[in-house]
């Protein structure tokens, strides 16, 4: 489970795990040729 715990620790650090989930999402989107 250290994943778990680091993923953890990146949410108390930016105060809100949405940050890091929209950050994800724009990597995801600008990967995807999605346009």
């Amino acid at each position: 489970m250290v994943a778990s715990s680091n993923f953890e620790l990146l949410f108390e650090i930016s105060g809100s795990g949405y940050i890091i989930v929209e950050a994800i999402k724009n990597v995801l989107y600008q990967g995807a040729p999605n346009n």
